[in-house]
């Protein structure tokens, strides 16, 4: 499991990040094929939520990765984790992710998620769990909140909303 984490990793690392597709100004017009989805990503350590960033400087992200792509896209977090994210419709997978606290740390994720054309899709919260360098990821329906910071965030998104919650993957 290392030996597959480590090559993971190495070929993110090694292929760079793609030139991010990802708009985060929900409120704009959806152009044909577009959609948007929502959520959060929340860490736990010493059993208390940790902060993504730091004065404002995100030291948490996660990477991206479209179905078919050969690239990852790194897309920071900030504040409370939450995320409106504007994309292309299609399947994707949050292959990994980065923490910068004390270190460098990254990890693996895959969690497989789907964006409908047209739609504002609540894909979930992420929880990751760190005991050291060690986590466990586990996926979180909190629809209710998420759905108050979409409203909060977005008041003028004039679209369906619906739940569809992202799910793990085998690691490929």
């Amino acid at each position: 499991m290392k030996a597959s984490l480590a090559s993971i990793l190495i070929i993110l690392f090694l292929t760079g990040c793609a030139s991010s597709p990802i708009d985060y100004s929900a409120l704009k017009p959806l152009a044909r094929g577009e959609g948007v989805v929502f959520g959060r990503v929340k860490l736990i350590e010493e059993g208390k939520e940790a902060a993504l960033s730091l004065l404002g400087e995100s030291k948490f992200g996660l990477f991206l990765l479209p179905q078919k792509a050969s690239q990852a896209i790194y897309v920071p977090l900030k504040e409370e984790g939450t995320f409106i994210w504007h994309l292309p419709a299609g399947s994707y997978t949050i292959a990994g992710f980065e923490r910068r606290s004390y270190g460098t740390l990254t990890g693996r994720v895959f969690a497989g998620y789907r964006v409908f054309e047209n739609k504002a899709t609540y894909i979930g919260t992420l929880a990751i769990t760190f005991v050291g360098t060690r986590y466990l990821i586990g996926i979180v329906d909190e629809y209710a909140l998420s759905s108050r910071v979409l409203q909060d965030k977005a008041p003028g998104l004039k679209m369906e909303v619906i739940s569809h919650l992202m799910h793990m993957e085998e690691s490929r």
